[in-house]
């Protein structure tokens, strides 16, 4: 096995605790429509390009996903102004290891490029490679997204270590052929998600002394 060369990371509840700030928009779009949008339900869209997950949305429910994607980008919107959100726990550690030791890194994030940098704030200063969803054709579970990410940090996949919440992204990760990571967020993973990741941790805290072993 070669060592690990760089870290990819997701974003949205793998670094940040702001998968339930978005749930908490699209339910509440959602009741606008007099729709219930049910945790379990949301969970399948986790880890999606974003237009992906909305047209999901407007075909389970019969909406029209333009009045739909206003609806909750409206609320997106409000809950973003109340306050930052928090860092999961060991996000920011593991920030500060991966600059301390100079690790080529990346963020991989199906959020469109300004829901990213809202939610990355100053620590996008130490990620020199964003990628977002808006600048793939295809997104996770499809590997492109990891495949651009690996090719801007000049590192073959092999050598990338992905870290990541949700099963589309474990499963993009896999396909690309890096050592994929999972700290489960809302949804825990099936058994083919646990036959893709090549470890899941309790946080990220765990995680980053799992990478310190492959480096």
């Amino acid at each position: 096995m070669p060592p690990a060369l760089a870290v990819i990371c997701d974003l949205d509840g793998l670094l940040f605790d702001s998968e339930r700030r978005t749930r908490q928009a699209w339910q509440l779009a959602m009741r606008a429509f007099g729709h219930e949008l049910d945790d379990t339900f949301y969970t399948t869209l986790i880890g999606r390009k974003i237009a992906i997950s909305e047209s999901m949305v407007a075909e389970r429910f019969g909406v029209d996903v333009d009045k739909f994607r206003q609806h909750w980008r409206t609320a997106h919107h409000a809950l973003i102004i109340s306050g930052p959100v928090p860092p999961r726990p060991g996000a920011l550690a593991l920030i500060e290891w991966l600059v301390a030791n100079n690790l080529p890194r990346a963020i991989a994030t199906s959020s469109i490029r300004s829901d990213a940098e809202q939610t990355l704030g100053s620590v996008a200063a130490h990620f020199p490679v964003i990628v977002t969803g808006d600048q793939v054709t295809r997104g996770k579970p499809d590997p492109e997204i990891y495949l651009t990410a690996a090719a801007a940090l000049g590192v073959p996949p092999s050598g990338c270590v992905a870290l990541e919440d949700s099963e589309p992204g474990i499963a993009a990760a896999h396909a690309a052929g890096m050592r994929a990571m999972m700290v489960p967020d809302l949804k825990q993973p099936s058994t083919i998600t646990r036959s893709q990741a090549f470890g899941i941790y309790p946080s990220l805290i765990e995680a980053r002394m799992a990478i310190q072993i492959l480096l």
